[in-house]
C-alpha cells in the first residue's frame, strides 16, 4: 500500500506543485536535508524579497508574502521596501490570511500552520502535518467502522482510505496544506493535499479534521479556499470540483465544471439579477462560468494555453485573472468575456493582490514581486 500511495503523490505533485511552480523551492541544501524543516528556523537573506513567493495579502496596509524555505517578508509602503519575518520553519509556505491587520495565518507543506498576533513580523507553529497523519488515521479507522453494515463498495473505499492513511504516516509530514481562510479571528479553515481539510473554532489553537464533511471518496486534491463578495465560501479543487458552502463552511457541496482538469481559484460577482456570478479558473487557461450560484456551468473562451494560477474580485466587479507567464485577464462584464493584456514581466506567476490606492497589482511569483497598473498593464515597475 505505500507504493500505491507513493503513486499518487507522484500524479499529485507532478500536476498540481508543477502547475504552482514550486518544484524550485523543495531543492533543500544538503546542510538543511540533515535537520527537520519544521525545526528549523528560515534563514534570514537579504534576498528574501527575491526569493520564490507563492502566496500574498494585506494585514491592514501592510503587504505580506510567503514562499519558499519558509520566508515571509511585510511591507509597510505599498512595496517599496520589505522586511523579514521571524519564522520557526523553513517549508515552503503556500498561503496565507489574515483575520484581522494583526492576527493572521499561513499554512504550508509538511502540513504546517503558522499564527501570527503582530502583523506577520513574528510566527508560532500551531499544526503541521505530524498531527495531521494522527487525525486522518484516527478518521479512516472510525470510517471503516461506520462502514460495517454498508456496502461492500462502501466497505471497499474506506479501507483503501484506511491503508492510504497507514502509509502516509509511514512517509512522515509529507503532504502539503494549499490554502487557509478564516470568517473571524476564531473560525478558520485550511484545505490541501489528498482531500485534507481541518477546521478550528479557537483561532488555530486545536485543529480536527473535517474532511468526510466533502464527498470525495478517492482522496482528491484542494488547491484554494476562499470567499466571494457575495459571501460563498468555495472551495477549489482537483477533476474539475469546486465545492460551495452557504453558511459559512458548516455544510458543503460539490460543484461539477464538466471539466477534468485541476481547477485553482474561484471568483464571484454581482450578475445583475441581485445574485453573485462565478468565475472558476485553472489548468491550461481553462475558464468556467456560472451564472446561477454554481448550479451549472459554461465554459468560456480561453484566452492562453498557460495556466491561469491566481485573480481578484475588484471592488467595482471587475474581474483579473492572471496567467502563469504574467498576462492579465481582465472582465468587465460579469466575467462572460475576457480581454488579455501583456504586463511585460518575465516572472512566473502564483500571486495578485490588488494595490487600489495606487490603481495597482502586486504579481507575486519567481524572483519576488512585480507591480502592474490596473488601467495600463503594459507599464511594470521592479520593487
Amino acid at each position: 500500500m505505500a507504493e500505491r500511495f507513493a503513486r499518487i503523490r507522484r500524479r499529485g505533485f507532478a500536476v498540481l506543485l508543477a502547475a504552482c511552480i514550486v518544484q524550485p523551492a523543495i531543492a533543500a541544501s544538503a546542510s538543511a536535508v540533515a535537520k527537520d524543516p519544521l525545526a528549523l528556523a528560515a534563514r534570514k537573506s537579504d534576498k528574501a524579497s527575491r526569493s520564490l513567493l507563492l502566496a500574498a495579502t494585506v494585514a491592514g496596509k501592510r503587504m505580506v508574502a510567503v514562499g519558499e524555505r519558509g520566508i515571509v517578508i511585510y511591507s509597510d509602503n505599498q512595496g517599496k521596501t520589505w522586511n523579514q519575518s521571524d519564522v520557526p520553519v523553513s517549508v515552503t509556505l503556500t498561503s496565507v490570511y489574515f483575520a484581522t491587520p494583526s492576527k493572521g495565518w499561513v499554512a504550508g507543506h509538511d502540513g504546517v500552520i503558522l499564527h501570527s498576533v503582530d502583523g506577520g513580523q513574528t510566527w508560532k507553529k500551531q499544526f503541521d502535518g505530524n498531527q495531521a497523519n494522527v487525525m486522518v488515521l484516527a478518521e479512516a479507522e472510525r470510517r471503516l467502522r461506520d462502514a460495517d453494515s454498508a456496502s461492500e463498495q462502501v466497505k471497499k473505499v474506506a479501507a483503501a482510505a484506511l491503508d492510504d492513511a497507514k502509509a502516509a504516516g509511514e512517509f512522515g509530514p509529507s503532504r502539503p496544506l494549499f490554502g487557509i481562510w478564516f470568517s473571524n479571528d476564531l473560525e478558520g479553515y485550511v484545505v490541501g493535499a489528498f482531500g485534507q481539510f481541518f477546521h478550528t473554532n479557537d483561532g488555530g489553537e486545536h485543529w480536527e479534521s473535517w474532511a468526510t464533511r466533502l464527498d470525495t471518496p478517492d482522496g482528491l486534491h484542494y488547491n484554494a479556499i476562499s470567499s466571494t463578495p457575495g459571501g460563498l465560501l468555495t472551495i477549489s479543487g482537483e477533476a474539475g470540483k469546486v465545492y460551495r458552502s452557504r453558511d459559512g463552511g458548516k455544510t458543503w457541496q460539490a460543484l461539477d465544471t464538466g471539466y477534468r482538469g485541476q481547477i485553482y481559484g474561484v471568483l464571484g460577482t454581482p450578475n445583475g439579477l441581485g445574485g453573485e456570478a462565478l468565475v472558476a479558473f485553472g489548468f491550461a487557461g481553462h475558464m468556467f462560468r456560472s451564472a446561477d450560484g454554481g448550479v451549472s456551468w459554461q465554459a468560456l473562451d480561453k484566452q492562453t494555453a498557460k495556466s491561469l494560477t491566481c485573480g481578484i474580485a475588484l471592488p467595482n466587479g471587475s474581474l483579473v485573472l492572471v496567467s502563469q507567464d504574467g498576462r492579465l485577464l481582465q472582465s468587465d462584464d460579469q466575467g462572460r468575456n475576457f480581454t488579455m493584456t501583456r504586463t511585460g514581466t518575465d516572472m512566473s506567476v502564483v500571486a495578485i493582490v490588488p494595490v487600489m490606492s495606487e490603481k495597482k497589482a502586486a504579481l507575486f511569483g519567481s524572483g519576488g514581486a512585480r507591480f502592474v497598473s490596473l488601467n495600463d498593464p503594459d507599464k511594470v515597475g521592479h520593487q
